[in-house]
């Protein structure tokens, strides 16, 4: 038969074997959000940009139609591995400044 100590003790074992093996899994599951989340390709329009000079980093990603109701947006596009390639300043809708300008489009 068994001891209570030796239930007890296999009891906190798999509730920490359990509890390690839930971190793990939203470890591994940040990291591919994260991973997936980059953009590319383009045009991908944003409220915002964090750094007023280079490197640039655009926030708040927004769709064309909220873009377009802003009085200054940011349209930006972006390599394979998630680059600025491309990054313009639009006011009212039209072109005010490119900020990076790319051929790659």
């Amino acid at each position: 038969m068994r001891s209570k100590k030796s239930e007890i003790g296999n009891i906190k074992i798999k509730t920490l074997a359990f509890y390690f093996y839930t971190c793990f899994i939203l470890i591994i599951g940040t990291a591919i959000c994260r991973a997936e989340g980059k953009y590319t390709d383009g045009p991908h329009y944003f409220r915002d940009i964090r750094n007023s000079e280079p490197p640039y980093e655009p926030i708040e990603v927004i769709n064309y139609e909220e873009a377009n109701n802003l009085y200054t947006y940011y349209e930006a596009y972006f390599d394979g591995e998630g680059r600025i390639i491309s990054l313009k300043k639009y006011e009212k809708g039209i072109l005010k400044k490119v900020l990076i300008a790319s051929d790659k489009k």
